[in-house]
């Protein structure tokens, strides 16, 4: 199991480095290790089948990524609490792909169930949270509900008051709240 954990290790700084052609034979291995021994279900499978999805994401491979997302997904919310930071980020990872492939609304309740959870888990003033408001706002926007995206700003705007975040530069330079 080491080897795989050295190998997803390795892909995923690659992906930070934006090498997803370096980090996908990588985490395809990791995750081969991790099914030949790791029982079936497994997190530590969840973690790769998660990780392996999003870098066929970035590849815009969506259809490749769909069915690792949501696989990965399943597992953790079969073996972990339903607030646990892995699940919030495989929800928020399988929303992201329906917004890049354009079903928002598909996406917008995954959105919600991310920003639900996050507030559950962190509350209401964490960066985690801000991150999952971002997430909802952009959608929102997408949308067309300007309105909704409006007051979800507003909302991350009081997150940012209470809290320190690098996503904050971001909206105040594209987005003026009325």
């Amino acid at each position: 199991m080491l080897n795989a954990r050295l190998l997803h290790t390795i892909a995923t700084t690659y992906v930070a480095l934006g090498l997803y052609d370096r980090a996908l034979p990588l985490e395809q291995q990791a995750l081969q290790l991790r099914r030949r021994f790791s029982p079936n279900g497994s997190t530590e499978v969840a973690e790769s089948m998660n990780e392996l999805g999003q870098i066929y994401a970035l590849k815009a491979d969506y259809s490749e990524a769909e069915p690792l997302l949501l696989s990965g997904l399943a597992m953790r919310r079969a073996a972990l609490p339903k607030d646990d930071p892995e699940i919030i980020e495989s929800i928020g990872n399988v929303a992201q792909l329906q917004q890049n492939r354009g079903e928002f609304a598909a996406a917008n309740a995954l959105f919600r169930e991310a920003l639900a959870l996050s507030e559950l888990r962190y509350g209401s003033e964490a960066t985690e949270t801000a991150q999952r408001l971002d997430d909802l706002a952009t959608n929102l926007d997408n949308l067309g509900k300007t309105a909704d995206a409006g007051a979800t700003l507003r909302a991350l705007f009081l997150c940012f008051a209470k809290c320190s975040t690098a996503i904050a530069g971001r909206w105040v330079t594209i987005i003026r709240i009325p």
